[in-house]
């Protein structure tokens, strides 16, 4: 039997594989850079 999963659950699964992958890029581009900074909602 498939089981079905609401669209939204799909969604939000996809979002969070995308966040992870960005933050992966992000941890090896700081520890080739470490001068690398985010700018945050004050700057």
């Amino acid at each position: 039997m498939k089981e079905n999963i609401h669209p939204f659950l799909v969604s939000m699964h996809s979002l969070e594989a995308k966040i992870e992958q960005l933050t992966r890029e992000f941890k090896i581009r700081q520890v080739k850079d470490p001068g690398l900074i985010l700018l945050d909602n004050a700057d």
